[in-house]
């Protein structure tokens, strides 16, 4: 699913308490800016992935930096800012009225938007924390795209990245998978993700090319067999390395129908 950085592995006891089942989250956290990406993310988020879903809608209102041009210290600049937090509570607590959840919030933090909003999700115990990408992120100043990532470097919970304009339900769910820890963990996720919303699974690797390269050398080697390797053409030393990339998808894939 192209709209994800992370997504949750949802564990929780099965009715007889025996074994952990799949389930949806239960309770969401959403950034709300205001803009059509943030709106249109906390809408495609209760209506395709946690329908059921508490949905805490979060605003950030940044604490102005200091400016040369007026003489307001750091407690007088809050002070001005918090005035207009409850205007802005009703606002968002109208929006999230709309969306259709299990049940909604709406609340209004003031200061750094990225960790003011992991800080949120945290603090509400959210399953998954929502997120826009605006079309405008690839090509204007960057600083959304950067918000983002920021946010999903310092959340405790995972996070959901929706681009702008996407309204269709998921048919198509791709997991980007490596050798790392938590590759077991993004497999399962996605799976289960996959069967709850009915849509065609894909795992996901890509041999990394200075991996790849350094593979060929001791293959390919004259004395590649001093090195622990078996000498073979370049061709074939690259079907070789693809063949045991593939097998140890497979071997992971297998581990999840296991668990499944």
């Amino acid at each position: 699913m192209t709209s994800t950085t992370r997504i949750a592995d949802y564990d929780h006891a099965s009715d007889d308490g025996s074994s952990p089942r799949r389930a949806e989250p239960a309770r969401i956290a959403l950034g709300i800016d205001f803009s059509s990406a943030s709106l249109g993310a906390a809408g495609w988020a209760t209506r395709h992935v946690a329908p059921n879903a508490e949905a805490i809608a979060v605003h950030v209102v940044p604490l102005p930096d200091a400016s040369p041009y007026d003489h307001l210290d750091h407690a007088a600049r809050e002070r001005a800012v918090r005035l207009t937090i409850p205007a802005v509570r009703g606002g968002l607590g109208g929006f999230a009225a709309t969306l259709g959840a299990g049940g909604t919030r709406a609340v209004v933090r003031v200061g750094r938007p990225s960790r003011e909003l992991a800080r949120a999700a945290e603090r509400f115990d959210a399953d998954l924390l929502v997120l826009g990408r605006s079309r405008q992120a690839a090509w204007d100043t960057g600083h959304e795209t950067e918000m983002v990532c920021r946010v999903a470097r310092q959340a405790a919970r995972d996070v959901l990245v929706v681009p702008e304009g996407n309204a269709a339900r998921p048919e198509h769910v791709v997991a980007a998978v490596d050798d790392g820890p938590d590759a077991a963990r993004v497999a399962g996720a996605a799976r289960a993700l996959a069967v709850r919303l009915g849509a065609r699974p894909t795992l996901l690797h890509v041999v990394p090319s200075g991996w790849l390269a350094q593979q060929r050398l001791t293959l390919v080697a004259p004395d590649a067999r001093a090195l622990g390797g078996t000498a073979m053409s370049p061709a074939t030393a690259s079907l070789r390395v693809h063949a045991m990339a593939r097998r140890w998808l497979v071997e992971l894939l297998t581990s999840q129908e296991e668990d499944g």
